[in-house]
């Protein structure tokens, strides 16, 4: 069943707002070609262009845009071909930088490691350093007593003995030089 339309006015504004936005449309869409075909034609039926010329030119035209899309073809190949190198190249920088980031870690540790072994070696160094001067202090002192202990034996023999010298590993009991002699006993 056919629905039937009624005419009444309302109806008939809006049938005729649909016919226009059509009509301009239409005119929009192709308004550019039907503005290009005008121009064209008021240029022949001037006389500034004769069909054969218009011809020409249009050949010409067409020539130069098959020109121009081998050129936009080759640039959108070498762009893909350039994108894809670009891609390459941030992944290298991304994997560079992972592995800057893995060195620097190590690098640090290695820092920590190394003070770390660093301050015991000071520690021990130092501990050996007092270790030793407390061991030349305690030679000294050991010389002392025995060079003492020998050579004032000697001065019994010899009182002109009145110091000592360490020769290599000797102690030499002496006149009037060397290291001075103190013998209790006097």
């Amino acid at each position: 069943m056919a629905r039937k339309i009624k005419l009444n006015k309302k109806n008939i504004i809006i049938g005729a707002w649909v016919v226009f936005i059509i009509f301009f449309i239409f005119i929009v869409a192709n308004g550019k070609n039907m503005i290009t075909g005008y121009s064209t034609y008021q240029r022949i039926s001037e006389g500034e262009y004769s069909i054969e010329e218009y011809g020409k030119e249009v050949s010409g035209l067409s020539t130069e845009i098959q020109i121009l899309d081998q050129e936009v073809n080759t640039l959108s190949t070498e762009l893909e071909s350039k994108q894809s190198e670009l891609q390459k190249s941030n992944m290298n920088v991304a994997n560079l930088n992972k592995s800057l980031e893995l060195t620097e870690l190590e690098t640090n540790k290695l820092i920590k490691d190394y003070d770390l072994e660093l301050g015991i070696l000071n520690s021990k160094l130092e501990k050996a350093q007092k270790d030793i001067e407390k061991l030349k202090d305690d030679y000294s002192d050991l010389v002392e007593n025995v060079a003492e202990s020998v050579c004032c034996k000697e001065k019994i023999d010899n009182p002109n003995i009145d110091g000592y010298r360490i020769y290599r590993d000797m102690i030499i009991c002496s006149e009037k030089e060397g290291m001075e002699l103190d013998c209790s006993f006097d």
